[in-house]
């Protein structure tokens, strides 16, 4: 615990593109028929997570 991970922002940007493709492949091939009451939470949790990095990353780079 406490252990603090250095990670370059390509590598970051890329992990998170990669989280995208998954959410919209997962989103547009599973019907909502045989989602589990966790799937929509979880991949809207995975978004926010998105929504957030990206954000964060800007602010860092000077474009927010």
């Amino acid at each position: 615990m406490g252990t603090m991970y250095h990670i370059s922002t390509q590598l970051l940007i890329k992990a998170i593109d990669h989280l995208e493709t998954v959410c919209n492949h997962a989103d547009e091939d599973c019907p909502s028929e045989y989602r589990s009451k966790h799937f929509n939470p979880s991949i809207q949790d995975a978004r926010d997570f998105l929504h957030d990095a990206v954000k964060q990353l800007d602010y860092k780079e000077g474009k927010g």
